[in-house]
């Protein structure tokens, strides 16, 4: 799933836009202009950092940090395990 947070001016915004349903199961949920809303994932996540690299705009350098109180191993290893239960699309 994909959400972005840009427009939201306060974090309870967030729930005009079902991210109880986002949550649900066992989904990746990928959120766009996520601080505002950070207070709402009591689990683990990840931030994604993007950043240009030598100011051109077909090069990027990806960061991954990880929220505090989990280990890189475990969340990882979470992380191919949900991947690995997705179905595949049909052709």
């Amino acid at each position: 799933h994909h959400l972005d947070c840009f427009r939201l001016r306060k974090p309870q915004d967030v729930l005009t836009l079902g991210i109880e349903e986002y949550l649900e199961g066992e989904s990746i949920l990928f959120v766009e202009w996520a601080d505002i809303i950070k207070g709402y994932f009591n689990q683990w996540f990840w931030t994604i950092h993007f950043y240009f690299v030598d100011n051109d705009d077909n090069k990027r350098r990806i960061q991954f940090d990880l929220s505090a109180g989990t280990t890189a191993s475990d969340r990882l290893a979470e992380l191919q395990d949900m991947i690995s239960r997705i179905p595949e699309a049909s052709p």
